[in-house]
């Protein structure tokens, strides 16, 4: 998979991104807040003021310079692919067999969407590291669980129907007001 073309790389400028972990203003500690909230709600966990998150996310071992590049990096390199998916398959109305992209690459030929990403997740990774070992592990990410209709599901004690057939996770369902 190409992450860039030539053709476009003399368009293309750099910029140094400026960013201070302390400061107020960059919203990622209330992010982080929010997040650890929206979580302590699902699961029932009592929740924390903005400070003690704070105090408990500047412990984390990726507020070390070197960590937070190297996923920092981690994470722009999967960005790319993700642009770049989007610019050639996913939005362009180009077919697989325009791309650079085998066809066997693809799990299942008979799936409705031939486009979508989800038969692309083998061109992603998972990335696991540990700087103090050093220790970089990178996993293929599994495609999501399909929904399907059962007689009996153990959790709901019964039947089940999914709606739409086979969706996912990664599926949307879109809607008007009103």
């Amino acid at each position: 998979m190409v992450l860039l073309h030539e053709e476009g790389l003399e368009k293309m400028t750099l910029l140094a991104e400026s960013f201070s972990k302390d400061s107020e203003t960059n919203g990622h500690v209330d992010f982080v807040h929010a997040a650890a909230t929206l979580r302590a709600a699902n699961y029932k966990i009592s929740f924390w003021e903005k400070f003690k998150t704070k105090q408990i996310a500047g412990r984390i071992t990726p507020a070390i310079a070197t960590t937070t590049a190297a996923v920092t990096g981690l994470a722009a390199l999967e960005f790319l692919k993700v642009v770049q998916w989007s610019k050639t398959i996913g939005s362009s109305g180009k077919t697989i067999k325009d791309c650079d992209i085998a066809e066997n690459d693809i799990q299942k030929k008979e799936k409705k969407n031939i486009n979508h990403i989800s038969n692309f997740i083998h061109l992603f990774k998972n990335s696991f590291l540990n700087l103090a070992l050093p220790l970089w592990l990178f996993s293929e990410p599994v495609p999501p669980i399909r929904n399907v209709d059962k007689d009996y599901e153990p959790i709901a004690g019964g039947p089940v129907r999914a709606l739409p057939q086979g969706f996912t996770c990664w599926d949307k369902v879109e809607g008007t007001a009103g």
